[in-house]
């Protein structure tokens, strides 16, 4: 639940106008969802114009008439606008491969294109309700972590034809590392 003081002619009405258009949201569930958008914990970054940004279909299959989105709430980030994102998310030395953000109206994951020049690219999927807000949030964004390969792993990966040679070369890797403690 969230309070709000009236005070000096604003209202709780001017908030959700601030927010967005809702007007086409029926379902109450959804609508208080679509608000909460706005109130979950993000890094204001960058202002992206509208010009700055492209809609890019879906990437959709029916088949059997059913229809299949494989893009779902999934854009794309230009990788010169992602390090300016970066360094706004002080991320020290690393641009991350893709941001959870929030655009607008816009919600989902874009992950880096080196051959894009768009800021970003959005699609339909990721649209959840409209708004003139033009700054772009990020939620979350890709980190490094570490990984350990146990034996299933390494005959899948032996299967699939990775030679023998690469995992003794990590085994050591692994070992040196240890030794340097």
């Amino acid at each position: 639940m969230w309070m709000f003081a009236s005070r000096n002619g604003r209202n709780a009405d001017d908030i959700r106008e601030w927010m967005g258009i809702f007007r086409q949201i029926r379902n109450v569930a959804k609508y208080a969802a679509r608000l909460g958008q706005s109130f979950g914990s993000s890094t204001e970054t960058l202002n992206v114009e509208k010009h700055e940004i492209e809609i890019i279909p879906d990437v959709e299959v029916v088949q059997d008439g059913v229809k299949y989105v494989f893009s779902d709430g999934i854009g794309k980030i230009s990788s010169e606008f992602a390090k300016s994102v970066a360094l706004k998310c002080s991320c020290k030395g690393h641009t991350p491969s893709a941001f959870q953000i929030r655009y607008g109206g816009y919600k989902g994951v874009v992950a880096v294109d080196p051959t894009s020049s768009v800021k970003l690219s959005l699609r339909k999927s990721m649209s959840k309700y409209e708004s003139d807000n033009t700054k772009l949030d990020v939620l979350a964004y890709t980190k490094f972590q570490p990984c350990y390969l146990n034996r299933q792993l390494i005959t899948l990966l032996s299967t699939l034809g990775v030679e023998d040679y690469v995992f003794e070369k990590k085994q050591k890797e692994a070992v040196n590392n240890l030794m340097l403690y």
